[in-house]
């Protein structure tokens, strides 16, 4: 069997075993709380645990990242320059996160992380990285035009 018809079969068990527990009691649905785990263990070798941090993480590197290109495009309607809508955008943003970690360290349940910190901030160096390459490249495409436009003047 393949890799796709494994997955689908993943899926049905799953939707079966919660739809079956939704009008069941507790135990039951312990049961099948604990079923789904495995089952979504069985997908590509990683636990639930596993899969459940790694989407957690990725899921902060994501918002970090559109956080920071959402600063730095703020900063370039300002005439910043590139460097400084870097810096400036990195910095913003890794304030955000010593904060977060700072104020998550107060909650029942929660600790505060400096590799969370280091995600985070992986994250708005990508963002901040991937919009300043569509930046260079809108800027290219617009010179790349513009010469053929006034190419086409010319004639």
């Amino acid at each position: 069997m393949n890799n796709s018809n494994q997955v689908l079969e993943t899926v049905v068990n799953v939707v079966e075993q919660v739809d079956g527990s939704a009008s069941s009691s507790s135990i039951k649905h312990y049961n099948s709380e604990e079923k789904v785990k495995s089952e979504i263990s069985l997908l590509n070798g990683f636990s639930y645990e596993q899969l459940n941090y790694m989407i957690r993480k990725s899921a902060h590197f994501f918002e970090y990242a559109v956080l920071a290109s959402l600063i730095g495009s703020l900063l370039h309607c300002y005439r910043y320059t590139w460097m400084n809508r870097i810096i400036y955008a990195l910095f913003m943003v890794l304030l955000c996160a010593i904060l977060d970690e700072y104020f998550q360290s107060f909650v029942d349940g929660r600790n505060s992380s400096v590799k969370d910190i280091l995600i985070d901030f992986s994250g708005a160096i990508v963002g901040c990285l991937l919009l300043e390459l569509m930046m260079i490249t809108k800027i290219k495409i617009k010179s790349l035009f513009l010469s053929k436009v006034s190419s086409y003047k010319k004639c």
